[in-house]
């Protein structure tokens, strides 16, 4: 890389040098020689038909070259050596270095690849080992029996990746990507009933967000069967019989609000429930249920804390 900026300094310098002899030349701050018997290899001016400034000869001085022809330059009338009035100028050194060599970099090149190709696998060497060594220090706190339940289960969330990637998904907006990564959490080797329980949490809000309906009961069913089955003392709730059969409650009462035949069949079985059969009751039932539609709409639809 060093000799690569060294090889460009030096290009610079040369057609700064260049560009400012053309200059002094159309400026008249250098003359052509005089000398009629001159050779004429010693002459600044050289006419257009020269093949050495059209691209033949040795190929120095033509059209890309170290000499190029400096295009939209005329020669001055009178200015002589055999350049024609009005032709185009052109710049042909007395003497001077050779063109500087254009090093051939494809061995450098190589070899920066290859640095580049071992440094990244240097790279996901590091990663890997901190990972390995991270798991290895979550995995010593969660059998460390001495810390506290929900201390253990705090390490145990902070190793279960799909959960972080879920959550990514999810601020990132992609919600179907979420539950993918989510429903990997729920299998992952280290899940318990508590992170189980969290990561249910973040799936119905995820379908809350989709406004899938389906899914909103299924995780909120499962959710509710924990809840009723499960130790979830470390997240300070205790068993809770009865829970699995408000989630189906609720999903009904969720469904009802757009299906008017299931809606009744709420109401005819909370009269049977209540033992009562005059139009009055049913009047007093259908209000009941509809509030309760209300509510559960209330938290699907807009406030997820309701």
């Amino acid at each position: 890389m060093r000799d690569r900026r060294l090889l460009v300094i030096a290009v610079s310098a040369m057609v700064t040098l260049l560009v400012a002899l053309i200059f002094m030349r159309v400026t008249g701050v250098i003359h052509p020689r005089d000398d009629a018997g001159a050779p004429e290899e010693e002459s600044l001016m050289v006419s257009p038909s020269d093949s050495r400034t059209t691209g033949g000869g040795n190929g120095q001085l033509g059209h890309g070259g170290w000499g190029s022809t400096l295009s939209g330059e005329t020669t001055p009338s009178g200015a002589g050596g055999g350049g024609s009035p009005g032709g185009v100028a052109a710049y042909r050194p007395l003497t001077g270095p050779p063109p500087l060599p254009m090093e051939d970099d494809s061995g450098r090149q190589s070899s920066s690849k290859a640095e580049i190709e071992q440094m990244l696998k240097d790279i996901a060497g590091f990663r890997q080992r901190v990972n390995e060594e991270s798991m290895a220090w979550g995995l010593q706190r969660i059998n460390d029996t001495s810390l506290q339940a929900d201390t253990r289960e705090v390490y145990r969330l902070r190793l279960i990746m799909p959960l972080h990637q879920g959550h990514q998904a999810f601020e990132e907006k992609d919600y179907v990507k979420a539950l993918g990564e989510y429903q990997k959490a729920l299998e992952d080797p280290l899940a318990t009933p508590v992170t189980r329980y969290l990561t249910y949490e973040y799936m119905i809000e995820a379908a809350r967000q989709l406004k899938d309906i389906d899914r909103y009961i299924e995780y909120l069913k499962a959710q509710s069967a924990l809840i009723e089955d499960e130790d979830l003392g470390a997240l300070g709730l205790k068993k809770m019989p009865g829970m699995k059969e408000l989630a189906e409650e609720r999903g009904k009462l969720l469904r009802a609000a757009k299906d008017p035949v299931l809606f009744d069949q709420i109401v005819a079985e909370r009269m049977r429930r209540d033992q009562t059969s005059s139009a009055k009751s049913r009047e007093f039932t259908a209000r009941s249920v509809r509030e309760d539609i209300e509510s559960v709409e209330k938290a699907f639809y807009h406030d997820p804390d309701f």
